[in-house]
Parts: C-alpha cells; sequence; structure tokens
C-alpha cells in the first residue's frame, strides 16, 4: 500500500510539472519565423513574399509583408502577415474566414498547443507564454489569431501612443 501511495504521488507531481512547464512555453515566434529575425530571413525561409503591406500608421523603422504560408496550426488561413521592427520580427497575424473555420475549433486548436488562455471572452482569448503574448479573436467579418514578442511590441505601442491595457481593478464594494 505504501509503494501505491508513493507510486501515485510521484505520477500527480510529474503530471503537474510538466502542465506548468507546457503552460510556460515560449513559442519564440510565430508560423516557423522566429523573434528577432529579418524579413529577409523570412524571404529566404519561404515565409514571407515580396508584397508589403502597408499600414496607415507605419514607422520609417516598420514594415509588413505579406505571408506565403495559407495554413496556421494545420487550420486553412484567408492570409497572414509579418510585421518587422528595426528590421527585427516583432509581430505576426493570420486570418480565418468564419465560414470555414469556426471560433471554438481555432481557440481549441490553441489550447491544445498552449493550455488554458491567461484570459478569455466570448471575442477573445490571450496567453501569456514568456515573451510571446498570443491572441485569437473573433471580428464581425473574420477571425484572427495574433502572436507578439512582447518587450518589442511594447516599444513600437509607446512610440504610435497606441494604450497600453493594464488590468482593470476590481470593483470598489458599496457600502451599505
Amino acid at each position: 500500500m505504501k509503494r501505491f501511495v508513493w507510486i501515485v504521488f510521484f505520477a500527480m507531481v510529474s503530471v503537474l510539472a510538466t502542465r506548468a512547464a507546457f503552460a510556460v512555453t515560449d513559442p519564440n515566434g510565430f508560423m516557423g519565423l522566429k523573434w528577432s529575425q529579418s524579413a529577409g530571413d523570412c524571404r529566404k525561409q519561404g515565409i514571407c513574399s515580396e508584397q508589403v503591406l502597408t499600414l496607415p500608421d507605419k514607422l520609417a523603422n516598420e514594415s509588413t509583408l505579406f505571408g506565403k504560408e495559407k495554413t496556421f496550426n494545420g487550420i486553412a488561413a484567408t492570409s497572414s502577415s509579418f510585421g518587422f521592427f528595426d528590421n527585427k520580427f516583432y509581430f505576426g497575424a493570420a486570418y480565418f474566414d468564419p465560414r470555414i473555420v469556426s471560433f471554438d475549433h481555432l481557440k481549441n486548436e490553441l489550447v491544445k498547443t498552449h493550455g488554458q488562455p491567461k484570459s478569455s471572452s466570448a471575442k477573445t482569448s490571450t496567453w501569456l507564454l514568456g515573451n510571446t503574448k498570443a491572441t485569437v479573436y473573433k471580428g464581425d467579418s473574420f477571425y484572427g489569431a495574433i502572436y507578439t514578442h512582447t518587450p518589442t511590441f511594447a516599444k513600437v505601442a509607446k512610440v504610435k501612443s497606441f494604450p497600453i491595457r493594464e488590468q482593470p481593478p476590481a470593483p470598489a464594494k458599496k457600502k451599505k
């Protein structure tokens, strides 16, 4: 009996340790391109096309390329894009047609890959994975998966004056 208790104990510790390590594993990139690789690397690897995506708030040292890949995590995507700041990869996005892919299927595939999201609602789910933030969202006419290198994205957001969303404070209790 004592031996059985020890076996169960070690099995539980192993499972918990594996789940904890799994949940914080940083993918260190998106769709085969690692953070900080250059636009040239993306083209050489056949991940990015030569076609530049022009964004209205583009910075002088920022570029975005259309991706060549039409699948993400084995799911058919309508398009993908890769963003570079100071010629270093810092965000990737894949877009999906809701007539072909359900939002729940997309989210569940990311749960299989990254574990449970840090936060989730009817329209978004977000994972914090070391230096990577992964978000799936449900738009009106498309769904998206966006991966960002959080330290670089924070720099770009600051320059562009994006609102940095902090955790909202807990609602104050009403006094009676």
